[in-house]
């Protein structure tokens, strides 16, 4: 292997580390993770109840934690949305990276278990499926 095919890898491993890193930066900014969690808990400790509860088979603690469900749904609903903000966030780094790569971003990189060689674009879906949960890990960004 020559010195080539080494930088043009590090230098596609840090453009897509880059992005990725973009990403977990717009997240943070735009998710309330606190608000997430907590309401994560919320909803499992009220399930935990209701199944005890119907494990029990008492109809008065069961209204009474019936009487919970618009609450939760609510806040499961609030969940989804943040879950949605989210996937936006990613789907639009995802649209600007195949909107910029062809114009400058022009690398070609050997790709040992095909043989061949793939663009930037095929390069960085190849690294962020084990790259982005190693980022996670390492700046403390939940996955959600």
């Amino acid at each position: 292997m020559n010195t080539d095919f080494f930088i043009t890898f590090f230098y596609s491993l840090f453009l897509a580390s880059i992005f990725m890193i973009i990403i977990m930066i717009i997240r943070k900014l735009i998710v309330n993770e606190k608000r997430m969690k907590l309401y994560r808990e919320e909803i499992q400790k009220w399930e935990e109840s209701r199944k005890k509860v119907l494990e029990e088979k008492n109809i008065k603690k069961y209204r009474k934690i019936i009487r919970k469900r618009e609450s939760i749904r609510k806040m499961e609903e609030w969940i989804e949305k943040e879950k949605m903000k989210s996937n936006i966030v990613s789907a639009g780094v995802w649209f600007l990276i195949f909107y910029i790569s062809p114009y400058f971003i022009n690398i070609k990189i050997f790709f040992p278990l095909t043989g061949n060689y793939v663009g930037f674009i095929w390069w960085y879906i190849i690294l962020s499926l084990w790259l982005y949960p190693i980022l996670t890990k390492i700046f403390r960004y939940p996955i959600s």
